[in-house]
């Protein structure tokens, strides 16, 4: 008797709740929607590249939990993107997807500029520096005053230079340098 009262409290509850609109309708093709849609979308690729960083991290530390010198000597800024680019969780994957639903969806320079940014992110933690050089371009041409833009640009052209130069002639040394490029866009 008990199981069918609760039940029916959730059967009348289903009942005279509303449905809630999604912000992201398509149905009405008003200017407003699309920037909240956009926004929405940017904000959810932030959050997984954000879940891809921290599983990273976590099974970072279990590695080094596990042998600590089995991580010596490794760059810890390479081994991230190689295995931010293995993508274990698939969070990454997520991550692309919606940065490059939310570019498609921007309606305004600054949410172009936005949707870029987060893509030339995304593209350096897939390890794909070449495709990352291209939307640090488009980020410049969006904002051609802008010293940040031109700060992504540098780092990118100097990424995908030092990747040119390691698949031509095997990996190259770590530096300093790239360890503060690094750490200039995170």
């Amino acid at each position: 008797m008990l199981g069918l009262c609760a039940l029916g409290a959730a059967a009348l509850r289903l009942a005279w709740s509303r449905p809630v609109a999604r912000i992201c309708a398509a149905s009405p093709l008003v200017r407003r929607v699309h920037r909240d849609c956009a926004e929405q979308t940017l904000w959810q690729a932030r959050r997984w590249r954000a879940r891809a960083i921290i599983a990273v991290n976590r099974d970072r530390d279990a590695l080094e939990g596990w042998d600590p010198a089995g991580l010596a000597g490794i760059d810890d800024e390479v081994w991230r993107v190689k295995w931010m680019a293995a993508d274990p969780t698939g969070d990454l994957r997520r991550a692309m997807a919606l940065a490059e639903r939310a570019a498609t969806l921007a309606r305004s320079p600054g949410e172009e500029y936005d949707a870029a940014e987060l893509l030339v992110l995304l593209d350096h933690d897939r390890g794909d520096h070449e495709a990352a050089l291209e939307q640090a371009q488009w980020l410049v041409a969006l904002r051609p005053d802008s010293d940040r833009a031109r700060m992504v640009l540098r780092i990118a052209e100097r990424r995908a230079a030092r990747d040119r130069v390691s698949r031509s002639s095997g990996p190259a040394p770590t530096d300093k340098a790239a360890n503060a490029d690094n750490r200039g866009l995170q």
